[in-house]
């Protein structure tokens, strides 16, 4: 998935939009950090998993933002 993620940011370029790929190889220990620097770097935070959705990538990361921001949309703004 990561060199998909890769091929898509490349393709994002072109049409001069910026995208950062990070490859989160594991989730428990979650290095929040990077999640939260995305974040306020990028405005916009997009997952993707090749497994179950459920207690996934993705729950990780907007549990990290809600307990660094009351509204995840505090940082995104």
């Amino acid at each position: 998935m990561v060199s998909e993620a890769v091929k898509t940011a490349e393709l994002l370029a072109t049409e001069n939009i910026s995208a950062r790929v990070i490859n989160i190889a594991t989730i428990k220990p979650l290095d929040e950090e990077i999640i939260l620097s995305a974040a306020r770097d990028c405005k916009r935070i997009v997952t993707v998993e090749e497994h179950s959705i459920i207690g996934g990538g993705f729950v990780k990361a907007i549990r990290t933002l809600r307990r660094k921001y009351r509204n995840a949309g505090e940082v995104l703004t």
